[in-house]
């Protein structure tokens, strides 16, 4: 399958010219220290490149995570490819299917704020840089990108392929692909669309929402997490949880156990993502039930 071609399978580290194999155990708490210790030195001195193919639900991890915790000021959008065909209907030339979810969550893109970070790389004004699967080297020939990156002190690279930029990151976090997770897109028009998972992620990747959770509790932002012997199903929610534990709300914080927590929290804090109230039809026509859309067959969008 296209999707699966160069597949990002393990996190990897690179030590030198060569490439090794590591445990999301061990590599969590190397990058989730380095960047948090990064940003808290010098947060100018931090930067984040976002994707409008990243979800709602991860782009407002993302806001919470690194504008809101770490207070990093260097956070835009980049497209991972350029703008294509557009007729007068239906194609649209913008390819990314949530520039507009970012733009709500306050995400732009700006060449020149992207052009000025890769010039603060190259002065050395730069520490670390946290890319979301765009190919610098290729979207940006004019530049040296190459040696930009090497000045860094830290180079984190989440995506679900590999690309020229991905090769010479220093570490490489393998993100699930949209078929294999679920979450919300929101189109041009600003309707809110959601997707379901069809299939289980491949390899060892894990989703963006699930990722960003992991390093907020590396970086002690309270996280709650499950009591010796407690399992989590897929329709338990840290709301109920933290309710049986004396706390009757989880609107702040990051107190999520999965992606329905934040789904439920996004749309009580953002008004364009509230959605009607009735269920969506499933592609066979039937209702999709449950609020955090746990029908895991669905292969294609439910639009809201």
């Amino acid at each position: 399958k296209w999707m699966d071609h160069g597949r990002i399978l393990e996190p990897a580290r690179r030590i030198g010219e060569k490439r090794e194999v590591i445990s999301w155990k061990e590599l969590l708490p190397e990058i989730s220290n380095q960047f948090q210790n990064l940003a808290k030195k010098n947060q100018k001195s931090v930067a984040v490149l976002l994707s409008p193919q990243m979800s709602n639900e991860a782009l407002y991890l993302a806001k919470k995570l690194f504008v809101e915790a770490l207070g990093i000021q260097n956070v835009c959008l980049v497209s991972p490819n350029k703008e294509g065909f557009q007729d007068e209907f239906l194609i649209r030339a913008d390819k990314n299917p949530n520039r507009k979810g970012a733009e709500i969550l306050g995400f732009l893109e700006s060449e020149s704020k992207t052009n000025a970070i890769i010039d603060q790389a190259l002065k050395g004004e730069l520490e670390a840089l946290y890319l979301f699967g765009q190919d610098l080297v290729s979207l940006m020939p004019h530049r040296n990108i190459a040696d930009a990156l090497k000045k860094l002190e830290l180079v984190i690279f989440q995506g679900t392929n590999t690309n020229l930029t991905s090769e010479i990151c220093e570490f490489v976090l393998p993100s699930a692909a949209h078929i294999e997770t679920e979450g919300s897109f929101t189109n041009f028009e600003g309707k809110v669309q959601r997707f379901f998972q069809a299939l289980l992620p491949i390899g060892n990747s894990k989703s963006d929402v699930e990722i960003f959770i992991q390093i907020a509790k590396e970086m002690n932002l309270g996280c709650p997490s499950a009591t010796p012997g407690q399992k989590l199903n897929s329709n338990q929610s840290a709301r109920a949880v933290m309710t049986s534990h004396g706390v009757s709300s989880v609107s702040h914080g990051w107190t999520y156990f999965n992606q329905d927590d934040v789904w439920v929290e996004m749309r009580s804090q953002i008004s364009q993502f509230q959605i009607s109230p009735h269920p969506p039809l499933s592609p066979q026509g039937g209702e999709d039930k449950g609020e955090g859309g746990s029908a895991k067959n669905l292969s294609s969008w439910n639009t809201l």
